[in-house]
């Protein structure tokens, strides 16, 4: 499976995106399509693998839209379902996803749709995943809170889903879990930012709630 994903990786842009389109078109699984995407982003897009290296001098602006193109392709075209995001690309690597396509200023659908993906699954995350840097010149907080919030509205609304499916008991028992996991990593969210000389006190805490 590697090797093949490998060998498809060594096709150009166009042709990776009419392959997406025809492995769509056919019956492969949802989980695999999802795995030949993920590979290919952790190989082909930069800094996916190591967030914390800073761009060479050669990373121009040219370089820069290839590589958002390259990754708005991939977010576009990963399954959304919970069942396939559980099993095979975790809520760190999307919440990696995600710090990238704000570095790269990536669109708002495609930063939308990893919100998204990571509300789905909130449970699993960590502080760290949370701590996402703030990009936007017009917000001088460290950390990106109005993104954090709306991942907690896709998680709260996903429960509500979620508790009009199956058996009830299961679902009841779910959401108490997960509610509490979240709540906890909420709590050390909020603590964590509160050191934010540029945060304001007021309205912050709140908005968690």
């Amino acid at each position: 499976m590697d090797s093949w994903f490998d060998d498809l990786g060594l096709l150009s842009l166009p042709f990776i995106k009419r392959l997406i389109f025809a492995m769509k078109s056919s019956n492969l699984s949802l989980e695999i399509i999802e795995t030949y995407l993920i590979s290919y982003a952790k190989k082909y897009i930069l800094g996916i693998s190591h967030m914390q290296r800073k761009p060479s001098s050669s990373y121009n602006v040219t370089s820069e839209n290839k590589q958002r193109e390259l990754l708005e392709t991939v977010i576009a075209n990963l399954p959304l379902e919970k069942s396939s995001i559980s099993s095979s690309t975790t809520t760190r690597f999307l919440c990696i996803l995600l710090q990238t396509a704000n570095l790269l200023n990536a669109s708002e659908a495609c930063r939308a749709t990893l919100e998204e993906k990571i509300g789905l699954k909130l449970e699993e995350a960590t502080l760290d995943d949370l701590l996402i840097p703030s990009y936007s010149y017009l917000n001088e907080t460290l950390y990106d809170i109005d993104c954090v919030e709306r991942i907690v509205g896709h998680f709260l609304r996903g429960l509500e889903e979620r508790s009009k499916i199956g058996v009830e008991d299961e679902n009841s028992s779910f959401q108490s879990a997960a509610l509490m996991l979240v709540e906890k990593l909420i709590d050390g969210y909020l603590s964590e930012i509160a050191s934010d000389v540029n945060l304001q006190p007021a309205g912050v805490g709140w908005r968690f709630l």
